[in-house]
């Protein structure tokens, strides 16, 4: 007969947090995994848009020692961040999203192009049309053929998905783009057609902004067909309020309140508003008559300049 009071009592509150733990690690390790891999690629997305500040520093002040330490430091920062995503288990359409662009900062093409197209099998259907454009839009520099197919593959994804102005934008971008590489170019002014009657029939026919990019790719494939003189007449549509479109575009970075703008993209935002808008500017100088209209043309071509870009057939 064994004495009770002999017997070693050992505490039982051990045993509870051991049975807690095998029942609700798991579930919860469910949870917390995909948070610190979002987390991490918050941070190589931060990172990321730190590199291309100090890229654009470089691009303007070369071999500035703050820029150029500052470049590498970020740049190592963002792919040490998208490292520990994958270990947390964070392959997903954003990761990939996010790999291709430190690869495109690295010079990587070949494996910018693969995480793209992986961005795109992962993607939710809900978001597979914008990873499937954004792979088109880097398709569209090095293999036409293939940008063409993902550009029609995107158009369907959100024609499925009954996202009209969606795809009025998604049919601006094919058409343009097929008028730069100059192929398809009945097919593109299909494309430019079918987009201004979507944005017409939407309602929103008199917000400007939208109009003036779609009007001027329609004039630039009329220009590429060399019908000029029905090119000339979508640029003068354009320009009865061009100007107030172009101050508009020019401020409107400058007057968002900081909270709402991140202010190492500001720059490049800006210029990129100043490039479009001498884009166009350069477009209609090529419709217009060299000799009746030689002060227009030359006015266009001085301030295009005074944006830090060449006028010239380039420029598109």
């Amino acid at each position: 007969m064994t004495d009770d009071h002999s017997m070693k009592r050992w505490p039982i509150w051990p045993l509870i947090a051991l049975t807690f733990a095998l029942v609700l690690l798991p579930a919860s390790s469910q949870v917390i995994r995909p948070e610190v891999a979002r987390w991490h690629l918050a941070i190589a997305h931060d990172s990321l848009v730190d590199t291309a500040y100090h890229r654009t520093q470089l691009a303007e002040q070369p071999r500035t020692e703050k820029h150029l330490a500052g470049y590498k430091r970020s740049l190592a920062k963002a792919e040490k961040a998208i490292e520990r995503a994958s270990k947390w288990g964070g392959k997903t359409s954003e990761y990939y999203s996010i790999r291709s662009r430190l690869h495109r900062e690295k010079g990587n093409d070949r494996q910018a192009r693969d995480d793209l197209v992986n961005a795109a099998n992962e993607s939710s259907p809900r978001s597979a049309w914008r990873r499937v454009q954004e792979l088109a839009n880097f398709e569209w520099r090095s293999d036409i053929k293939s940008a063409l197919s993902h550009s029609l593959n995107a158009i369907a994804l959100a024609e499925a998905l009954d996202l009209s102005l969606e795809r009025a934008e998604l049919l601006n971008d094919l058409a343009y783009n097929r008028a730069v590489a100059r192929i398809d170019l009945d097919e593109a002014l299909k494309n430019i057609d079918e987009a201004i009657e979507i944005f017409d029939s939407s309602g929103l026919a008199n917000i400007e902004s939208p109009l003036v990019m779609l009007r001027d790719t329609r004039g630039f494939i009329l220009f590429r067909l060399g019908r000029r003189a029905e090119a000339r007449k979508e640029f003068d549509v354009i320009w009865e309020y061009f100007e107030d479109w172009k101050t508009e575009q020019l401020t409107m970075v400058r007057e968002t309140k900081r909270t709402e703008i991140d202010i190492r993209t500001l720059r490049a935002e800006t210029r990129a508003r100043a490039r479009s808008i001498a884009v166009i500017m350069n477009h209609r100088s090529q419709v217009l008559d060299s000799v009746k209209d030689a002060d227009e043309i030359r006015a266009l071509h001085q301030e295009i300049l005074a944006f830090g870009v060449r006028p010239g057939p380039g420029l598109n």
